[in-house]
C-alpha cells in the first residue's frame, strides 16, 4: 500500500494506492472519509483489499465513505461494513 498527500482544487487528501486501485481519503483529527475510489481492473479484488486495509488503518477514527456512485461501490461498502454517508 502506498500513501501520498495530494491537493485537488484546494482540498487536501491522502491518496492510497494498491495494484490497480486508488482511494482518496479526507482526514480530520477524529474522522476519515472515503472521497473517491477508482479501480482500473475491476473484479480482481484490488479495491476490496485496499478498502479493507484502510478500514483497519483508520480504526481509531470515525471511518466511512461518501455516497456510493455505483452498485459495485455500494456492494463493497456493505461487504466491508463501511458506513455510507448519505
Amino acid at each position: 500500500m502506498k500513501k501520498e498527500e495530494i491537493n485537488i482544487m484546494g482540498l487536501e487528501l491522502v491518496r492510497w494506492t494498491h495494484k490497480s486501485c486508488e482511494v482518496d481519503i479526507a482526514e480530520g483529527i477524529k474522522w476519515a472519509t472515503i472521497y473517491r475510489v477508482e479501480s482500473r481492473e475491476q473484479g480482481k479484488g484490488h479495491a476490496t483489499e485496499l478498502l479493507g486495509f484502510l478500514k483497519n488503518y483508520y480504526k481509531s477514527k470515525r471511518f466511512g465513505g461518501s455516497v456510493a456512485l455505483s452498485p459495485a461501490m455500494k456492494h463493497l461498502y456493505q461487504k466491508l461494513q463501511i458506513k455510507e454517508y448519505l
